[in-house]
């Protein structure tokens, strides 16, 4: 019948393994398999912690168990960062994991099911909301996988947003019910006004000649495969929850990106855009007045004249919006773009003062198709133009805030 190993380590100036092992194996009736390594000093004991995963360790010296036991639970990381289990969820870390991993493999625990996910946008949740509010999604979401997932599983902080679990006697059909279970919730849950998702990706060991880790290694490539089949549709979800949030907080916003979006399919369609550039266009109108969501509603809403406080906060969004699209690999490719959509040609825009050909072509689209829909909608502070007077204005304004070329091309569009 097969048995767990236990992994000791013993501590001590005198230590001595077969001493040990025999003071060991007298209080087990069980008899269970030991492995006792010995270590002298802390110091020594530490190095020996770090490269192998024991389960317990052991003080041989009578006169100094209290001074030891000490220095090794600091040595250990009890009281620093590298503590086994995660501060914030209790799961255990990756070394941690691995280790009870290779306990439970075992064939009285066949099945055995790994499941790990991936959490999305963490670090676009932290700059948009604040590192709170990611703490409180982990969190969350540790909870998910805790109470939808059967006892008796070994439950992992895998990465900064991924975690990993591993259940013994769980049948793949289960497993995947678990995982099917898992990211619905994860998407119910509303721990931030933008909707969560989550990628997750499953594997089952079914036979005891079959080896755990290729069996994590398989959770690990299922999750990649799913992560990328379902990056566009999770994608969606976020620019719509962005998109969303933006219009709460300045009643206008919401429609201006969606406008937006025709007048530059429109545009880059009579330019000739390829097919990535009119996907980063389109990216970057809808999400070019993200870093608005920084800015306070009452100076978004306020139907008077700005002060010159209150104009070099607005501006400010500009260089919010890169830093948010930069910390999601989703829009990163666009952040460039967002930057610099209030620069101008004569090189007396934000927030950079780049002139010309300096600015990076997408965002000449931008400009121009952002001023032109301002002008021909209401907002707090003005009134709509007819569109044949906003075009007047866009000829008038072609060599000092435009790209006078790009002018030319939208000014022949029907709009």
């Amino acid at each position: 019948m097969d048995r767990e190993k236990l992994n000791i380590l013993a501590i001590g100036k005198n230590c001595k393994g077969a001493t040990c092992y025999k003071r060991i194996i007298a209080g087990d009736p069980d008899n269970t398999p030991v492995t006792v390594d010995c270590a002298a000093t802390p110091v020594e004991a530490y190095k020996k912690w770090q490269a192998f995963d024991y389960d317990c360790f052991l003080i041989c010296d009578k006169n100094e168990n209290k001074d030891i036991f000490n220095k090794l639970k600091y040595c250990a990381g009890e009281y620093s960062d590298t503590n086994p289990c995660d501060r914030m969820t209790g799961f255990c870390n990756r070394s941690l994991f691995l280790s009870r991993l290779r306990h439970m493999d075992l064939e009285k625990h066949l099945p055995i099911s790994i499941i790990i996910g991936d959490l999305d946008d963490i670090k676009l949740i932290n700059d948009v909301f604040g590192y709170d509010k990611g703490d409180h999604v982990i969190k969350n979401t540790a909870g998910i996988f805790k109470n939808t997932c059967p006892s008796g599983g070994i439950f992992a902080r895998w990465g900064g947003d991924e975690f990993a679990v591993a259940l013994p006697k769980t049948p793949e059909n289960l497993s995947q019910k678990i995982m099917d279970t898992i990211g619905r919730e994860c998407g119910k849950a509303d721990t931030v006004p933008m909707k969560s998702t989550i990628a997750l990706g499953a594997a089952t060991k079914e036979k005891l000649d079959q080896d755990i880790l290729d069996t994590l290694h398989k959770a690990e490539a299922e999750l990649c495969l799913n992560k990328v089949a379902g990056a566009k549709s999770r994608r969606y979800e976020t620019i719509a929850s962005l998109v969303k949030l933006l219009g709460e907080k300045n009643y206008e916003t919401e429609e201006h990106a969606w406008r937006m979006q025709n007048l530059a399919i429109e545009f880059g369609l009579e330019l000739g855009l390829t097919d990535c550039q009119m996907e980063d266009l389109i990216l970057a109108v809808t999400l070019h007045d993200i870093g608005k969501l920084a800015v306070p509603e009452q100076i978004l809403i306020k139907p008077g004249k700005l002060t010159p406080a209150e104009w070099a906060i607005i501006k400010e969004h500009s260089a919010k919006g890169y830093r948010i699209a930069l910390s999601s690999n989703k829009f990163a490719r666009v952040a460039p773009v967002i930057l610099s959509h209030h620069e101008r040609w004569d090189g007396r825009g934000y927030p950079q003062g780049l002139k010309g050909e300096e600015i990076p072509f997408l965002s000449r689209i931008v400009t121009i198709v952002d001023s032109y829909d301002v002008m021909t909608n209401e907002r707090p502070y003005k009134k709509a133009m007819g569109k044949m007077e906003a075009r007047k204005e866009l000829e008038q304004s072609a060599g000092s805030q435009f790209d006078p070329g790009l002018i030319k091309v939208f000014l022949s569009l029907d709009l």
